[in-house]
């Protein structure tokens, strides 16, 4: 979004919006044109949340992807074993 470089923490907001999105069912930041998610998300830190239907577990795991400081962010390994335990 701010024109910085790719590491496993984007992978993983972008990850967290496919998940959003999943328990959803709706496009995350629809109407919005690329500047207004750019500013409001990229730099203002506007989050979205998962909806309380989800789940504590996947509302937690959902919000922690989708943080403003990346290196809050869980990794993927974290995600895996936060799923292999949901799933249990």
């Amino acid at each position: 979004m701010r024109d910085e470089p790719h590491s496993e923490a984007s992978d993983v907001f972008s990850f967290g919006m496919i998940l959003l999105e999943m328990l959803t069912g709706e496009i995350p930041h629809a109407g919005r044109s690329p500047a207004q998610i750019t500013g409001t998300i990229g730099y203002l830190g506007d989050k979205l949340k998962a909806p309380s239907k989800a789940g504590k577990e996947m509302r937690h795991l959902v919000n922690n992807c989708l943080l403003f400081e990346a290196e809050r962010r869980p990794n993927f390994m974290d995600i895996v074993k936060h799923l292999d335990k949901v799933e249990q």
